[in-house]
């Protein structure tokens, strides 16, 4: 649109109305997935079911905490989040991006009551590598703190992470239950959190993508200058933003079940 824009000297927002109501033209974001293995819908159907059966309890919808990391790269890499191509059918767009991108590592917890973080997972300024001792350390240095200033009480909060590798080495899912006992959706946790299923996490339905079209929307020079770039358009979400992202679980858990088990897109209703 900006290209199309600068080139026949039209206001990119009469583009926007041109492409979408005369000539009938969707943005399709690109969507990278993984495959679906032998077992995962069942496992998908059945988180489905228990969460949609908890949601009428409005203290355990406040109680969610959806977690979950993302990088971002100086080079503004963001493949599958801030790349659109409007047309009627799939172009098959290749793009291709230097592998070797300085970037910064996030952590944050979404929650209908607002952001936990965000965390960056560095040494002395430097980004490092997510291990199981490093993810148990944010727990306890920098998860834990933020919960009691925000006056949450650890006893009530529902924590739900992927199933990476550093999420549920044994440490980490032991300490997981001593923080949230009874109350940890993972891999190994009290309720399993079903494979390959970033569909159903606010967080990578929503969060990410919003946040790397924020972040991004201008150049990024320095990982200073990133990290605070991040931080901000965290503190900007909208509650309202918030609270809808999580409403729109339960509506993806009821699409799954109509879809037998099977992958949504992620575009947010």
């Amino acid at each position: 649109m900006r290209r199309l824009s600068a080139k026949t000297g039209v206001s990119r927002s009469r583009v926007q109305r041109v492409l979408r109501q005369q000539l009938r033209l969707y943005p399709y974001k690109l969507q990278l997935t993984q495959r679906l293995q032998r077992g995962d819908r069942a496992k998908r159907l059945q988180f489905c079911r228990w969460i949609l059966n908890m949601w009428g309890s409005s203290s355990f919808r406040q109680a969610l905490l959806f977690t979950d990391e993302a990088h971002f790269y100086l080079n503004g890499q963001v493949h599958k989040q801030n790349c659109r191509v409007w047309g009627e059918e799939n172009p098959h767009a290749l793009v291709e991006q230097d592998q070797q991108s300085p970037h910064i590592t996030v952590w944050c917890g979404l929650s209908s009551r607002g952001i936990v973080g965000p965390y960056f997972f560095q040494h002395r300024g430097r980004t490092v590598t997510v291990t199981g001792a490093r993810y148990r350390g944010m727990l306890d240095d920098f998860l834990v703190p933020a919960l009691r200033r925000r006056h949450i009480p650890q006893s009530r909060v529902w924590f739900q992470q992927d199933g990476a590798t550093p999420h549920t080495t044994r440490g980490v899912l032991a300490r997981l239950q001593c923080l949230f006992p009874g109350k940890v959706l993972s891999k190994g946790g009290t309720v399993p959190w079903p494979p390959r299923s970033p569909d159903l996490s606010p967080l990578d339905f929503f969060l990410w993508g919003q946040l790397k079209a924020s972040v991004f929307a201008q150049p990024v020079c320095t990982l200073r200058q990133l990290r605070s770039r991040v931080t901000n358009a965290l503190r900007n979400l909208p509650p309202a933003t918030l609270q809808k992202t999580i409403e729109n679980v339960a509506i993806r858990a009821r699409r799954c079940l109509r879809q037998r088990g099977g992958h949504m897109e992620t575009l947010l209703s």
